[in-house]
């Protein structure tokens, strides 16, 4: 009978292991999150959005819906769930503690993926690649051409609060004064005005703003890839989940080397103008159009001017006073007499050459030994313009 104790004892030291297997095995399996579920039996997925970054998300002036890239990739998601989209506009700087206290089921509004936010929330894959670029205007004083350019402690900086060109500036350690602005918007005014010498900023963006101001406004380099992503609350592992596979179709497995569907790309030339390849190659390649011209007039911009492959540039030709345009070459091609000229979607490098002469541009109604004198006519019918011919007489001395 003494030794019956020990015996139990063994057999308990002996079965431990097994016990502690199968109670490790049934507590292991993790159960399943509700977050795609709530979202099918709610009928909608409600979206942050920081609506004023056009082309990935603005306003519609005639019909005041959002829309551009991002909505459009939403869109496609919530269609493939079988369910409507409940946009909330959020300010920037809320959109991801919002998204953390449970206001809305994920967000999208060009979003980068970063290991710091990474630590907070959970990404999706990427949906988009871009890169960061910086922007001069016209008059550019620091003469900035690169970004290696910016890092002086002479040179101010815009930046939008929160967002990647702000933490590159952290990230780099450059010196440069940054000057914060609550949307992409007011940086790029205060850079008209001079207030900055350069805006960094999302290459997509500063492109679609370089179109409306062509002239004033010129993208000098481009650089460090971006990716962006889609947040979802931590844990909200089946949403996050489904919404990989669907962006899996969009874009393809091949996070690496992806192949977009048909929706992927219409979406993308729309708002981009521009094939998702040159983006998704990870490169960016310039070509070089070279600008000269006679004496007695300018051309704006002049010089060895670098462009983005698929991009378009502006040319203005300025005479001097008392000159005129006799003629302009393209690449070894006399066109015409043109004021300016537009290089577009350009994939090879140029050379453009304007030749200046003595003159001043006809009026279209000069009429040489005549002045044009308007006649109005009191009629409700027509208007009369007679051409009358100037006799030249001598002086009446008497």
């Amino acid at each position: 009978m003494k030794n019956k104790p020990h015996g139990i004892l063994i057999l308990f030291i002996f079965l431990l292991p097994f016990l502690f297997f199968f109670v490790s095995d049934s507590s292991a399996t993790p159960i399943e999150d509700s977050s795609l579920q709530d979202v099918i039996d709610a009928g909608k997925i409600v979206v942050g959005i920081d609506v004023g970054y056009p082309p990935f998300e603005q306003i519609n002036s005639v019909t005041d819906e959002i829309e551009g890239f991002d909505p459009d990739i939403m869109q496609y998601i919530a269609n493939d769930i079988g369910v409507s989209i409940e946009w909330v506009d959020v300010y920037w700087t809320n959109i991801f503690a919002d998204l953390q206290n449970g206001e809305f089921d994920c967000a999208i509004s060009a979003i980068t993926i970063t290991p710091e936010r990474e630590s907070e929330m959970d990404f999706s894959r990427w949906y988009y690649r871009s890169a960061l670029a910086i922007m001069v205007n016209d008059d550019n004083p620091k003469g900035i051409e690169s970004i290696a350019d910016i890092n002086s402690t002479l040179v101010s900086v815009g930046v939008q609060d929160g967002t990647a060109g702000e933490s590159y500036i952290d990230d780099e350690g450059i010196v440069a004064e940054k000057v914060r602005f609550s949307t992409i918007t007011l940086a790029i005014e205060a850079l008209k005005y001079g207030t900055v010498d350069v805006v960094l900023g999302n290459f997509a963006v500063l492109s679609e703003i370089k179109e409306e101001d062509s002239e004033l406004l010129f993208i000098k380099d481009v650089f460090k890839e971006d990716e962006f992503g889609i947040p979802v609350q931590t844990g909200s592992d089946t949403l996050r989940l489904r919404i990989n596979s669907i962006l899996d179709e969009m874009l393809g497995e091949n996070l690496i080397h992806p192949t977009p569907n048909v929706y992927y790309t219409g979406s993308h030339e729309e708002w981009f103008g521009r094939n998702p390849y040159l983006d998704f190659r990870g490169d960016f390649i310039y070509y070089t159009i070279n600008t000269s011209s006679s004496n007695n007039g300018i051309i704006d911009p002049e010089g060895e001017i670098s462009v983005l492959e698929g991009d378009d540039r502006f040319f203005k030709f300025i005479p001097d006073e008392g000159f005129m345009v006799d003629s302009v070459n393209i690449d070894g091609t006399i066109i015409g007499t043109p004021h300016n000229y537009t290089f577009e979607n350009v994939d090879s490098d140029h050379t453009l050459f304007v030749e200046f002469k003595k003159g001043f541009e006809e009026d279209p109604f000069e009429l040489p030994g005549y002045s044009i004198i308007p006649l109005i006519l009191l009629s409700s019918t027509a208007v009369c313009i007679v051409a009358t011919k100037i006799q030249k007489r001598k002086p009446n001395l008497l």
